[in-house]
């Protein structure tokens, strides 16, 4: 799959950029949910074959209005979130997929590696669970993804997006 060497200028605020970016793509609604040390990112409604899970596999390639296309944001966005000591967990409806680095002495890499089990839950969405964060990479992320932020002062709201007017 990915090596942890993959994207080696991405900070884990690159990472979370990308399951933002996703779920803004999503036709689903677009909930979060912001803690001392975790952001949680739901696409109502929806949950993602395991499909998604391979690199190149998109739902997005003939939408003109999405931003990611090529089917790599998934794998991508996890390799700096767990470099950098983070906690990643998708909740897929009826699974939990756990994405974690880790070392194969035979190859002399690490990898990225996804696990599945079960999810007890009953919710019908697909989550991203980010955890394990400091305050000033929380406050990055918010600062630099206007969705997420409430002090946008005056704004008006158009069919392509927001014009900022303060």
């Amino acid at each position: 799959m990915l090596t942890d060497q993959y994207v080696p200028d991405w900070s884990a605020a690159d990472g979370i950029r990308e399951y933002i970016t996703n779920a803004l793509d999503s036709p689903a609604e677009f909930q979060y949910f912001i803690e001392d040390d975790c952001i949680e990112l739901t696409s109502v409604g929806i949950q993602l074959p395991i499909s998604c899970l391979f690199l190149g596999k998109s739902g997005n390639r003939d939408n003109p209005d999405a931003v990611g296309k090529h089917g790599e944001g998934s794998l991508v966005g996890a390799i700096p979130i767990l470099r950098e000591g983070l906690s990643l967990t998708f909740l897929n409806g009826s699974v939990a997929w756990h994405p974690e680095l880790v070392y194969n002495e035979e190859l002399d890499l690490t990898s990225l590696v996804i696990k599945e089990v079960p999810n007890n839950s009953e919710q019908r969405s697909f989550t991203v669970v980010i955890s394990g964060m400091d305050s000033s990479l929380i406050d990055e992320v918010v600062d630099n993804c206007l969705y997420l932020r409430h002090d946008l002062g005056k704004c008006l709201e158009g069919e392509k997006g927001r014009v900022l007017l303060d």
